[in-house]
This record gives C-alpha cells, sequence and structure tokens, in this order.
C-alpha cells in the first residue's frame, strides 16, 4: 500500500468510478428520470465500479482492500484499548464495547459500503441538479423531508434480514452475516422515514426550528432512541401516520 504506483492506480480508479457514477445521474436528469431513479441509478454505478475495483486490486495487484481494512482497523481498535486501559476503565465492559465495535464495523462493512453509496448518490444528485435546472429531470420536485416514505413491501426486505440474523444467532454462519448486513441497511432507511415521521408531527405542530434542531440533537445523547424512532418508521408501513399514501 506505500507503493506510490499503486496507490496512484487506486486514485485514478476512484475517479473513474466517480465520474461514471456522475455520468448516470447525468444521464438520468437529461432523459428526465425521477429523483428515486436518478439516485438509483447512480448508487447502482458505484456499488458495481467498486465491486469490480476490489476485483481487479486483488487480481492485478494481489491486494485484498477490505482485509487490509479490517487489519488497519483492528490496529486502531487494539490502539483504543490500550489507552481506555491506562484509564482504569473495566475490561469486561471494554471487551463487550469491542464485540459490539467489531460486529457493527466489520462484520456489517458490506452494508456500510451499501448505504455509503447511497449517500453519495444523493449528494451527487442534488449538486447536479443545481448545475442543470433546465433539464427535464432537474425539474421534477424531491418530496420534503417530511413525507419521505417507502414502498410497503420493503418491510419484507426487513422482516427477511431480521429473521436471517435471529437464525444466524442460534447457527451462525453466511445466514448471520447477510441478515447483519441486510439488517443495518434496511434499518437506516426505516430510520430516516421514522425522522420524517417525528419532523412531520412537529411541523404541523407548528414548532419552532431551534426545538427541532433539540429534539434531534437528544437523540444522539440518547442512542437507544433511535431503535424506537426506527421502529416509528417501520409500523408506518402499516399505520401510515402521515396519511401520505392515502392521498397517493
Amino acid at each position: 500500500m506505500n507503493n506510490p504506483g499503486t496507490v496512484g492506480m487506486m486514485a485514478l480508479a476512484a475517479i473513474v468510478i466517480i465520474l461514471l457514477t456522475n455520468r448516470a445521474i447525468r444521464k438520468g436528469l437529461r432523459q428526465g428520470s425521477s429523483p428515486a431513479h436518478c439516485i438509483l441509478e447512480g448508487a447502482l454505478t458505484l456499488l458495481a465500479g467498486v465491486a469490480v475495483g476490489l476485483v481487479l486490486a486483488g487480481f492485478f495487484l494481489g491486494l485484498n482492500i477490505l482485509s487490509l481494512w479490517k487489519q488497519e482497523f483492528l490496529i486502531s481498535l487494539d490502539a483504543s484499548l490500550a489507552f481506555y486501559r491506562q484509564w482504569g476503565w473495566n475490561e469486561n465492559e471494554l471487551q463487550r464495547a469491542v464485540r459490539l465495535i467489531r460486529v457493527l464495523f466489520i462484520d456489517a462493512i458490506y452494508g456500510w459500503i451499501i448505504i455509503i453509496t447511497f449517500l453519495f448518490s444523493s449528494l451527487s444528485y442534488f449538486i447536479q441538479k443545481r448545475m442543470v435546472p433546465q433539464w427535464p429531470g432537474a425539474k421534477i420536485p424531491v418530496r420534503s423531508f417530511a413525507r419521505w416514505t417507502a414502498p410497503d413491501k420493503f418491510i419484507w426486505i426487513f422482516l427477511g434480514g431480521l429473521g436471517l440474523f435471529l437464525w444466524g444467532a442460534w447457527h451462525p454462519g453466511i445466514a448471520r452475516l447477510v441478515g447483519l448486513n441486510v439488517l443495518l441497511v434496511v434499518s437506516h432507511l426505516y430510520l430516516a422515514i421514522g425522522m420524517a415521521v417525528l419532523m412531520f408531527f412537529l411541523d404541523k405542530k407548528k414548532i419552532p426550528s431551534h426545538f427541532k434542531f433539540l429534539a434531534v440533537l437528544v437523540l444522539f445523547f440518547f442512542p437507544v432512541l433511535f431503535i424506537f424512532i426506527t421502529l416509528l418508521g417501520v409500523c408506518d408501513t402499516w399505520w401510515d401516520w402521515r396519511k401520505i399514501k392515502a392521498e397517493d
């Protein structure tokens, strides 16, 4: 990884992947595709580019990028553990934290890759939408955050991921890994919908913006609340809190 040639080739590959992603989004904007379609096309292009890049890096350079990243992550984690041990933290608590971190950021690395690609594609979409406002796709309005929702069939993906993860808890193997990554991705989707439901009712009550900011800030101080917000988004599939599906 310290070879300048290898680093240069990886940087070039990253630039090519980003350019192809933006090209896919621009094509959607030019053809008048919906915002969701443009973002999906960009994310799928980016995912395909990353997958091909990882395969080519292993074939031509003999590099397993994900394995190298995991090694670097574990080295950083060990350094952090040594620091907290010096401060006298309880060893049992540290080991529990390490197990949780390994599950969330090593076992679920594929889920994080998917989440990051969709976030990058969304950012690219909004930037390009401003750059070419005259194109048909750029004229299609984006639904306000408070009215975000997801197709009902997505709930089966969520339940399937949850089922695989629970099955893997008793029968460790590939099912647990797949379920964990699926659950991570879809849970973030329903977390966003739950936040949208919360913002909808805060807007309905005409709550000032600074109180909305404080409400979101409280969530970060009490992360367990994210679970309840995610469940709120999941339940919106059946109860349609905001009556959006009825209007549609």
